[in-house]
Formats: C-alpha cells, sequence, structure tokens
C-alpha cells in the first residue's frame, strides 16, 4: 500500500477471518476490507442468523482489539499499531520459536499450537 501513497483507495479482500485481521488491514492502509468467506460459514450453517452472528463477532472482535490499542474511531487506526517485517529488522527484532523466523510463520505456529485450522 506504500506504492499508492493514497493516490488510490485501495481494498483487502481474502484471508479476512477475524477483527485482528480487520484491524491490520485498516492500520495498513486499506479503505474497505472484503470478508466473504466467514459470511459464506455462517449462511451455509445457519442461514441469514448465521451472517448476522458473523457480522457480531468480527465487530466484536474488532472493537476489542480496538479498545487494548487504545483507538477510540476506526479514523484514529494507523500504521504505528501494526509492526511489519521491515519493522521488526529496524528494531532488531529476532525471535526463534520453533525455528521460524519471520513473523507471519511465528502467526501460523502460534495458530498450530492452540488447534486453529483455517
Amino acid at each position: 500500500m506504500n506504492e499508492v501513497r493514497g493516490r488510490i483507495p485501495v481494498s483487502l479482500d481474502g484471508g479476512v477471518r477475524q477483527g485482528t485481521d480487520v484491524f491490520k488491514a485498516l492500520a495498513l492502509g486499506a479503505k474497505a476490507v472484503g470478508i466473504g468467506r466467514p459470511f459464506m460459514w455462517g449462511l451455509g450453517a445457519f442461514g441469514q442468523a448465521g451472517v448476522e452472528r458473523v457480522l457480531e463477532i468480527l465487530h466484536g472482535e474488532l472493537r476489542l482489539v480496538m479498545a487494548n490499542c487504545g483507538t477510540q474511531t476506526v479514523a484514529a487506526i494507523d500504521r504505528s499499531y501494526v509492526a511489519t517485517s521491515n519493522t521488526a529488522k529496524r528494531l532488531n527484532f529476532v525471535t526463534h520459536v520453533e525455528g521460524v523466523r519471520s513473523l507471519q510463520e511465528i502467526d501460523r505456529a502460534k495458530r498450530r499450537r492452540e488447534g486453529i485450522t483455517f
């Protein structure tokens, strides 16, 4: 998103499964976030009520992460709340969790330990 420098609106569509994903996308500069697959899961399982519940869950998770980060509004979410791999390198952030070397691998390893699969 650095490349467009605000000249065009950017939407993220894909990979969004929880409110923290929405927060990260907004922090990195997305103006909109698509959440199709969770909607389909809710629709397939419980129809309209399932879709409404998915929205409630995502909204609650987003509000929780915003509260944890101290952001009062969506407009207050900015890049400073997200540590990218470049940020980690600048801070000499070195982590060896189960032999992983990137933040994405750390997240995947954490999800494996917790039994979370997508």
